[in-house]
């Protein structure tokens, strides 16, 4: 079965356009069989398994003993990585796509390893579609010094709308 990680802030907040796009993007998702992959705690993360919560599919957490917490309780199998960095790295072998929403730092490292991977060919033909301004805001930026940055950043897909950014998704996911 396919598997989706939902990426964005931990704490977004309820209500707010990233959790409200999470739990969208969940439901979606876990309608159409796929199982949903994230970080395992608050925020985005609480949102995408939220919205998977009424289909029968896994909501995996990858968590880390550095944060020393428990996940949500919304998760149906838990995953525990030692470090920081190797729960990335867990999130990145284990899925099949990619949805990036607005975050912070923690979300700014998987926007970069994602764009870092797929640039080296390292990811495969797995999907990464990036919701919001912030994502294209920074792909401008850092393309402003590097046409070559300019030109890889077509390897990620961007929309403005979760309804739109679950579409590129789901035509990547068939193709």
């Amino acid at each position: 079965m396919a598997i989706a990680a939902i990426l964005g802030s931990g704490s977004a907040a309820e209500n707010s356009f990233e959790y409200e796009a999470a739990k969208y993007a969940g439901e979606f998702f876990a309608k159409k069989g796929i199982d949903i992959l994230n970080g395992g705690y608050e925020g985005v993360m609480r949102a995408s398994f939220e919205g998977a919560a009424k289909y029968p599919v896994k909501r995996i957490a990858v968590v880390s003993k550095f944060f020393e917490k428990e996940p949500n309780e919304l998760a149906t199998e838990t995953i525990w990585t030692e470090t920081y960095l190797g729960r990335l790295q867990k999130i990145l072998e284990l899925a099949d796509s990619f949805f990036v929403l607005p975050g912070e730092t923690g979300t700014l490292l998987e926007f970069a390893a994602l764009w870092a991977l797929k640039d080296r060919k390292a990811l495969g033909d797995k999907p990464v579609v990036c919701l919001g301004e912030q994502w294209r805001e920074t792909k401008e930026i850092l393309s402003f010094y590097s046409e070559r940055l300019l030109e890889s950043s077509n390897l990620l897909d961007f929309a403005d709308a979760p309804e739109e950014a679950v579409k590129i998704m789901a035509q990547k996911l068939k193709a």
